[in-house]
């Protein structure tokens, strides 16, 4: 700047006349000088033209420095625009009169070519500090997501778009969403923009407008400190340390040269709110962007550009996914798409389960957890929202990221980021600044002391190393979801203790406020409504009623509910152990035909030769439940049956499954007779196909079955026994099977069973009848008129969960409503009933398969000890978890059903540790003690099939039920029923 100041000196020197030339008087000559000495006087003969710049020397003085101005500040602003900078506050033309106006003189002085060269002197350093700053590091990686602009929807927020919006002044830019939807990722993004920082990958980048902006972000509360001032701040000062003039920060705003971005606006105090929009009246701010939760927290501003970052529809989660796993240096995380597919299902399952789609935060929360697990490992993957936030928490805290000197428990940095939370939200239910005195008491500091100093040092963890809070200028969350959720989690847990009834009703009391404000808490209510459906018992109104104040739909959470359970379900499918696997099958069978979108996944599995035949079975049988469209079911079973190199438990299975569509397969008799007849085809499944034929009245005769290995069956047809049937009600019947008489040896042969089974002995046994089934539930049902069952499936399946005493009283009650007398069978009657004339540990024979009854058919390690699936030569099977209908698998040669597995069956006898004294006929063995433990025969559901075999025996206290325990009757009065 000197060098105009230069210049305008010489400019006045170089204006002035030349002085008179008056040559030295001779010695003794005379000079007198006229009145005008000192002018020069018109040459004799002079022209007008020639006269006039002498006779009007002070104009031509100014005229000519004005001239060398204009010419030195054009120099110097085509050269040098950055000395103009150094004008003075006042100038004075020389050779003139003329005070430059101040307006003038500003706008010589900050013209944009000297206001670009001030942001280009300053542009590398400002990059490097606003990258450096937290909000923006911790948005580095942007991924493009779906923004509407003015109303107008697009995949992806360029430059070019912005541009027209920037040519205007003002400009004004006002991003809306709800928390963690990107608005201030965006906003970050634009402003990396403006510095000209643009997509090295874009093969045509584009900047934002003609000139570099320097960004400003105000995040904080004002607390009284002008806006202006706040942004002075943040600018580069002079070269000496002190702040840039005013004159200089108006013009770098009026111009656009400092990009001014306000976020959280929605979430400020009112006093902030209020003071920022009386100071953008009074600023010409005219590069602006303001992120706001609220469409109308738009600060006053007249007209704006409206941007709505939109949330990630689950179909779309992919394209945001693949891209930052490969910002994170992550591509090849996983083995194959079907994993990574899997990982977007998980998510978007989770997310629909709250009727919201995610964010772009939560997803990245999400895949950051995913790749802290290596992939998709779903017993480590969080499958709710406040699961994610407090494994975000665990993700911040994790070894690898904080010394192991330093690190503080996982569960102390929860309970701390809840209290702080809580501090920042628990005046408004909005996320905004805490006093840091207030945040420390929150922690436990209450008075000077030791405990105020680690208050202080958990506090500062949670800032350095974690980064999840800022102390300065307040204290504050950095990110707003997790706020809301942390706050969230600290209020469910405060109303889940002590006389939760009341606490949620005072919590319900505080949220008395109109709709604008409500809208604007309302990510801190829907986080506070997650947080209390994943704890349980609640008050029963608790979640209604916020569903009501979060505006949720209840019958649309259920379904969205069920949805994730599912999709879940179907995540699990792909666990690679067995036991998980079996279980989410069984879990998606329940969930009947809202799990048809499991369909193709189970067909999937049930296709597949390398997994257990157990495993496919059971997706068998889920399928039965689940697929709506019979015609293709059917389709199915046969070319499963067709197949005969299959295994033969899931051409059995589909046999079941045939007769459970029946009409609806056509030509199903002689399908399932050409199997029967087929004396090659392997045994279970002739067996099957022959109970196939009994069901469908084909087949009268009973089919009584020896199985000796997983192949040989041997299959003789026998006339159906005596029935008698007891109408119980206008639907349920109960059948009597008539029981000959004859002889048996009771007990098992030396060495093959337990101690309590020997000596065997030689048992005479008279007539009687006995049921040819458990009694079911509607049989019970219909005698007592209550059901205690657990697995209550089905009015068919065994009444389980019944004591010794309550069998009896059932006994006592149809004794009365059929005026016949019934009691419990002895064990001697049961054992000789089961065996029906076999001397083998099974009416099967030598081994047992769950093809033929339900018990335990996997192995099962009991404290210790493995207990086998299998039974001498006989093969392991599956294991079905609960009781199966009465009747289901072959009977024995009396007709009796369900004699092995199922239920045990309680008798009338008491136990004693072996058979030395015992009764030698159909009576009972009883003790002197009544409390003496009852007999138990039969075997279970749950039992393994040792377990199972005819004369195992079992005990327990005649008060105790249990889950496995049912019973049949004996009809006392056998030649009455005759």
């Amino acid at each position: 700047m000197g060098a105009v100041l230069w210049l305008a000196a010489q400019a006045s020197v170089l204006a002035r006349p030349p002085a008179p030339i008056i040559p030295s008087p001779s010695p003794g000559t005379s000079v007198t000088l006229s009145q005008n000495q000192g002018q020069a006087s018109p040459a004799p003969g002079a022209s007008p033209l020639q006269t006039w710049p002498q006779q009007h020397s002070a104009f031509v003085n100014g005229a000519l420095t004005v001239v060398i101005l204009v010419l030195a500040y054009g120099g110097v602003l085509l050269v040098k625009p950055r000395w103009l900078l150094w004008l003075p506050g006042k100038l004075k033309i020389p050779n003139t009169p003329i005070d430059l106006p101040i307006g003038l003189l500003l706008w010589l002085k900050y013209q944009p070519r000297v206001l670009d060269a001030w942001v280009a002197d300053h542009l590398l350093a400002v990059r490097k500090d606003f990258c450096k700053k937290g909000t923006v590091k911790d948005r580095s990686i942007h991924i493009p997501i779906q923004i509407q602009l003015d109303g107008q929807l697009v995949d992806e927020l360029t430059p070019a778009l912005l541009r027209p919006g920037f040519s205007r002044s003002p400009a004004t830019l006002l991003l809306v969403g709800e928390g963690g939807v990107g608005k201030t990722s965006f906003a970050c993004q634009i402003a990396r923009w403006g510095l000209g920082l643009v997509d090295t990958n874009d093969p045509s980048p584009q900047a934002l407008c003609k000139q570099a902006m320097l960004p400003v972000l105000i995040e904080q509360e004002l607390d009284n400190t002008p806006l202006r001032i706040a942004i002075r701040d943040q600018l580069p000062r002079n070269p000496d340390g002190t702040f840039i003039a005013d004159d200089l920060l108006d013009a770098l705003l009026r111009q656009r040269r400092v990009l001014v971005i306000l976020d959280h606006v929605s979430e400020m105090s009112d006093g902030t709110y209020n003071q920022m929009k009386q100071a953008l009246e009074a600023t010409p701010i005219n590069a602006l962007i303001i992120t706001s939760r609220l469409k109308e927290k738009n600060l006053g501003r007249p007209s704006y550009d409206l941007l709505q970052p939109q949330k990630i529809e689950g179909g779309k989660l992919s394209r945001f996914i693949e891209p930052y796993l490969e910002a994170q240096g992550q591509k090849d995380l996983f083995e194959d798409d079907t994993e990574f597919y899997r990982t977007c299902t998980r998510l978007s399952s989770m997310m629909a389960a709250t009727l919201q789609s995610a964010t772009a935060l939560l997803v990245r929360m999400y895949v950051d957890q995913v790749i802290e697990a290596g992939g998709l490992k779903t017993a480590q993957l969080p499958d709710n929202i406040p699961a994610l936030m407090l494994s975000y928490l665990r993700w911040l805290n994790r070894p690898e990221q904080v010394d192991a000197s330093q690190r503080h428990d996982n569960d102390q940095v929860q309970q701390d980021a809840k209290r702080v939370a809580w501090e920042c939200l628990k005046h408004t239910y909005r996320p905004t600044d805490a006093k840091r005195p207030d945040v420390l008491a929150a922690l436990g500091a209450t008075e000077p002391g030791s405990a105020t100093e680690a208050a202080k040092a958990r506090l500062t963890y949670l800032e350095k190393p974690l980064g999840l809070v800022q102390q300065e200028p307040a204290v504050k969350i950095v990110l707003d979801p997790v706020a809301e959720y942390l706050a969230a989690l600290h209020v469910t847990e405060f109303c889940q203790q002590a006389e939760p009834t009341e606490r949620w009703q005072q919590f319900f009391e505080t949220l008395t406020a109109d709709d604008e404000t409500l809208a604007a808490m309302r990510g801190f209510l829907l986080a506070v409504r997650n947080c209390a459906e994943a704890e349980r018992p609640l008050p029963e109104p608790v979640l209604p009623c916020l569903n009501e104040v979060a505006a949720l739909d209840s019958d649309a959470l259920e379904q969205a509910r069920r949805r994730q359970r599912v999709n879940k379900l179907i995540d699990e499918l792909y666990d690679s152990e067995d036991k998980y696997l079996e279980q989410a099958i069984h879990n998606l069978r329940d969930e009947g035909h809202y799990a048809q979108r499991a369909i193709p996944d189970l067909l999937k599995l049930l296709s597949s030769p390398q997994r257990e035949p157990t495993l496919r079975t059971e997706a068998l049988t889920a399928l039965m439940q689940i697929q709506p469209d019979q015609t293709a079911l059917g389709q199915l079973l046969q070319d499963l049956l067709a197949n005969r190199g299959d295994a033969s438990e899931v051409r059995v299975a589909a046999i079941k499954g045939l007769l459970q569509i029946g009409d609806r397969v056509d030509g199903l008799v002689p399908l399932l007779q050409g199997y029967f007849d087929d004396t090659s085809d392997v045994g279970t499944v002739r067996v099957q196909a022959g109970e196939g034929l009994r069901k469908l009245g084909v087949l009268q005769q009973l089919l009584v079955v020896q199985v000796f290995d997983l192949y040989t069956h041997q299959i003789q047809l026998v006339e159906p026994p005596k029935t008698h049937i007891l109408k119980l009600s206008e639907d349920v019947e109960l059948t009597l099977v008539y029981i000959p008489g004859g002889q048996f040896l009771m007990g098992s042969p030396e060495g093959e069973g337990y101690s309590d089974e020997y000596p065997q002995h030689e048992v005479t046994i008279e007539e009687f009848w006995l049921g040819q089934c458990p009694v079911t539930q509607s049989q019970y049902e219909a005698v007592v008129g209550s059901n205690p069952a657990t697995f209550r499936l089905g009015g068919n399946h065994p009444v389980e969960t019944v004591n010794w005493h309550a069998a009896v009283a059932f006994c006592q009650r149809l004794s009365e409503l059929t005026e016949l007398e019934f009691r419990l069978p002895s064990e001697a009657e049961w054992e000789y009933a089961c065996r029906a004339g076999t001397t083998t540990p099974f009416h099967f024979g030598p081994t047992i398969t769950t093809d033929l009854a339900n018990y335990r058919g996997t192995d099962w390690d009991y404290g210790g000890q493995i207990l086998s699936g299998s039974y001498g030569p006989g093969p392991k099977g599956i294991f079905r978890e609960q009781t199966t209908p009465v009747g289901q698998f072959p009977p024995n040669a009396f007709g009796l059903y369900d004699m092995h597995g199922n239920v045990w069956e309680w008798c009338a006898d008491h136990y004693h540790d072996n058979y030395e004294g015992a009764p030698n006929n159909n009576a009972p063995w009883l003790s002197s003690d009544k409390r003496n433990d009852r007999l138990l025969r039969g075997g279970s559901w749950s039992n393994p099939p040792q377990n199972c075999r005819s004369f195992v025996r079992n005990y327990d206290s005649p008060d105790y039920r249990n889950n496995y325990f049912g019973f049949r009757v004996v009809g006392s009065a056998a030649r009455a029923l005759l």
